[in-house]
């Protein structure tokens, strides 16, 4: 049995195939040219049928007219299936066969049977060791022998070895880690922190011992009572300084580090969702005033919808009273 089925079995003598797409085109040209002609007579003769008022003349010539059209179109799809089998060589290449005419003829068609390719470890593994100085013949001995998936799954590359040597514990951020990041920030922030410390990074279970800042202003964003004179000092940043370090901290991640402001994202969203734009009544449970035709439109809309409703009664008492006695003129 044969690997595939085709449409057209190969011949068993080679036909160059000029010849066969100048075969295949004139057998299309002379069947066409042979039944143009009918066609037009049946065609006339239907017409004339159709005017004379004759049903069954006109049937029998429809009935003719539909059976040429379909063997034309069966005339034409037969050479275009016998040029495509024979003459597109892609057609041939994708379904893995060779044409008859490239090569020996033989009586079955063998099929191409396309390159093996290489595991995509294969190539990963090429490309780190051309990254390697003085990769041995071994590595290279390796590399050549890496073309299978069992391979490669037991094939231990460098860059693994490294990762799963490493501890657990290694890999984990430690607190000089994050002081390390501490030391990216601005100096700003840095003199903030230094100053002022939050609980949430301090060490758990440790004892928050207060820095000299933290004994004199506990929340430097804050207006502060003096103990002894009971005067009122203000914060010891600014409004103004205030907004730049929330800036900071917010492009540097750390806003949430920052006691609470006036300034801060979370209060200034909450003030602009109660009271709203700088527009009087845009907040909640506030209505703008807008001008005197924007604050009679509703009722307008109203009045004039209730107008249209109620057109058609009005049109039929117009044309019952008339022009002369009609009293109800709009104001």
């Amino acid at each position: 049995m044969p690997d595939k089925i085709f449409l057209f079995e190969k011949p068993r003598h080679t036909i160059p195939a000029v010849t066969l797409l100048a075969f295949v085109t004139f057998v299309t040209f002379v069947a066409l040219v042979a039944l143009v002609p009918v066609v037009t007579l049946v065609s006339v003769v239907t017409f004339v049928a159709f005017v004379t008022l004759v049903p069954v003349v006109t049937l029998v010539a429809l009935v003719a007219l539909v059976a040429l059209v379909a063997l034309v179109a069966l005339v034409a799809a037969v050479a275009l299936v016998a040029a495509q089998e024979f003459l597109d060589v892609p057609a041939y290449l994708a379904r893995g066969c060779e044409p008859w005419w490239w090569g020996t003829v033989t009586t079955r068609r063998q099929p191409i049977r396309p390159p093996q390719k290489s595991h995509p470890a294969a190539s990963t593994a090429q490309r780190w060791l051309t990254t390697v100085d003085g990769a041995s013949s071994q590595a290279v001995f390796i590399h050549r022998r890496l073309l299978s998936p069992t391979d490669a799954r037991t094939y231990d590359t460098p860059r693994r070895r490294s990762l799963s040597s490493q501890p657990v514990a290694a890999i984990m951020a430690s607190s000089s880690h994050f002081v390390q990041l501490a030391k990216t920030l601005p100096s700003p922030l840095q003199r903030f922190f230094a100053r002022w410390p939050p609980a949430a990074i301090l060490p758990e279970g440790a004892a928050a011992k207060p820095t000299p800042y933290q004994e004199q202003r506990p929340n430097p964003f804050r207006f502060y009572k003096h103990p002894v004179t009971g005067k009122w000092q203000d914060p010891v940043y600014s409004q103004r300084r205030q907004a730049e370090l929330v800036q900071l901290a917010r492009e540097h991640g750390v806003e949430e580090l920052l006691p609470e402001t006036t300034k801060g994202t979370e209060y200034r969203l909450a003030y602009r969702v109660e009271h709203g734009l700088r527009v009087k009544g845009t907040g909640v449970g506030q209505n703008v005033k807008g001008h005197i035709h924007e604050r009679h439109m509703i009722a307008k809309m109203e009045e004039r919808r209730k107008a249209m409703l109620e057109m058609p009664k009005l049109i039929k008492a117009w044309k019952k009273v008339g022009k002369r006695n009609w009293t109800k003129f709009p104001k």
